[in-house]
């Protein structure tokens, strides 16, 4: 019998961004400022891509051994036709694919949401491994309906990502995808 792999046909970017920084405590940090450069300051999608990419650098700092050579972690980011892509690209993990899922921790917890607001946050996101065992984490940022914001005030606050969260949790999404390595 032949193994099965779930092939994701994934919407075209184009003029990446990319750095790679330490894993340690100030990535998250790194990476929003990365993020925040390349986007400019006022970019709809700001608050979001500063938010996910950082929970997602905080993951793979939180999650990911670090030895020797494997004290990094790329991002990237790309431009769609109607959104921007994030990736994430760390040395990986032995935790298996089924295990990268959004949950719900309880209210006492301290983490554990890193996935849920990236997932919240996206049109589209999942992950793949790439070479040498590398993990992919990704996400599609949907740019705003032009009439969605208004040009007094760009960008997206804090307290208006908190309001999408909420009222995205009843909307049908794509959820995440996850493909082999090598996959196309």
């Amino acid at each position: 019998m032949q193994k099965a792999t779930l092939s994701v046909k994934r919407p075209i970017v184009g003029a990446w961004q990319s750095t790679v920084l330490r894993r340690d405590g100030k990535a998250p940090r790194r990476a929003r400022q990365a993020v925040r450069m390349w986007l400019g300051e006022s970019h709809p999608l700001r608050f979001d891509a500063e938010q996910v990419v950082a929970e997602l650098v905080n993951n793979s700092v939180l999650h990911v051994p670090i030895s020797g050579t494997c004290d990094w972690v790329r991002v990237h980011l790309g431009f769609g036709d109607d959104f921007i892509r994030l990736d994430v690209i760390d040395p990986g993990t032995d935790v298996p694919a089924e295990r990268f899922v959004p949950r719900e921790p309880g209210g006492g917890e301290e983490s554990g949401r890193g996935l849920q607001i990236a997932s919240e946050l996206s049109e589209r996101w999942g992950t793949h491994l790439i070479e040498r065992g590398h993990r992919v984490v990704w996400c599609d940022l949907k740019m705003p309906d032009e009439r969605s914001f208004d040009d007094a005030s760009p960008g997206v606050s804090p307290e208006r990502a908190a309001r999408r969260i909420a009222a995205r949790h009843a909307e049908p999404r794509e959820g995440p995808s996850t493909v082999a390595a090598g996959a196309s």
